[in-house]
This record gives C-alpha cells, structure tokens and sequence, in this order.
C-alpha cells in the first residue's frame, strides 16, 4: 500500500491527494487475522501481496485468494470395490456446445 501512495506522489504532478487508510478488515471473526488459524504467515503475506497488486484490499477477497491457492487437486476415482462402475463409460465434453448457453452458438 505504501509504495502505491509513493507511486501516486510521485506521478502526482503537484497535485493535491487524500488517501484514507484503515484496519477494520484485519480483526473480528471474519478478518484476514484469522486466517493466521489455517494458514501460515507467508502464505496470508503471499495473499495480501497479490491482494495488493490487483486492487482488492477486503478480507474476504484475501480468504478467497489464499484458500483457492492452498486447494489440493482431485484425485482420481478409484473403481477398486466398484465392479459395477467398471464398464462405464463417459464421453467427452464437447466445450463449444456450453457456448449455447451463453446464447453464441459456435460452428
């Protein structure tokens, strides 16, 4: 944040700013504090950098960055104890056919 001001004073030509800085996002059960009880420091700090450099300083814009980045793939589906599911078969999606949905059908 601070070198976001800095840039903005910098570049500022001699114009006049009012920047207006708060906490209230950092505490209470819902704040980026309490994140610190799933995860650790560097990766909260990671989450607010990257918070920072996209414009979003709320809290629940944080929990969604660190939780989407601490996500373990899925994976595979075993079939061992599930003989009934071991001649099924599943075609491929055809992407292009979801464009209907948007109301662009694609040739």
């Amino acid at each position: 944040m601070a070198e976001r001001v800095a840039a903005k004073l910098k570049g500022g030509g001699g114009k006049s700013f009012f920047f207006a800085l708060g906490a209230a996002h950092l505490h209470g059960e819902e704040g980026v504090l309490r994140l610190l009880e799933k995860f650790t420091l560097a990766q909260l700090a990671a989450a607010v950098e990257y918070a920072l450099d996209i414009d979003v300083i709320d809290a629940d814009s944080i929990r969604t960055i660190i939780e989407h980045r601490s996500d373990q793939p899925v994976e595979l589906f075993p079939l061992d104890g599930r003989p009934h599911l071991a001649h099924v078969r599943v075609e491929m999606t055809d992407v292009s056919s979801y464009q209907a949905l948007l109301g662009e059908v694609m040739p």
